[in-house]
């Protein structure tokens, strides 16, 4: 469980991609790996009201 609520948590991501300045494939799949292994995706996707459009029904 996450110590901040859901909008601050998304500020914190925001900031951090923000200043990320993602060159090279070893970066990118980084990057990848952390949001995989940190990011609920499909809890985002719901928060966002996108779930329509990236979730399979």
């Amino acid at each position: 469980m996450l110590a901040d609520d859901t909008l601050t948590t998304l500020e914190k991501v925001d900031e951090v991609f923000g200043k990320a300045r993602i060159r090279g494939e070893v970066k990118i799949r980084k990057m990848k790996e952390l949001v995989e292994r940190f990011v609920d995706l499909n809890r985002l996707i719901e928060y966002l009201n996108l779930s329509t459009v990236f979730l399979p029904k």
